[in-house]
């Protein structure tokens, strides 16, 4: 009788972002606090984060920006903040 063992990547990156909340005062400039992502296996992958959304500084408001990274296994890792 044979047994099939079966090594795989199941666990997703994570992102981690530096500040949880921005408060700017209008007409200010918005820079990006800073963030990173990580991975069990394939170790730092903060280069590969996209993130989407924009901050308009001349109209006072929130806004989402959403941060998104996928491993070498294709498992992916999403986190929006709200400014």
């Amino acid at each position: 009788m044979n047994q099939n063992v079966i090594i795989d990547d199941i666990t997703n990156p994570v992102i981690v972002l530096e500040e949880g909340t921005v408060v700017i005062e209008v007409h200010s400039a918005y820079n990006e606090p800073g963030y990173t992502a990580t991975d069990d296996k394939d170790g730092d992958i903060t280069g590969n984060v996209v993130v989407n959304g924009t901050v308009d500084t001349e109209v006072v408001g929130e806004y989402t920006l959403t941060y998104t990274v996928s491993d070498n296994a294709g498992h992916g890792a999403l986190h929006c903040i709200t400014y």
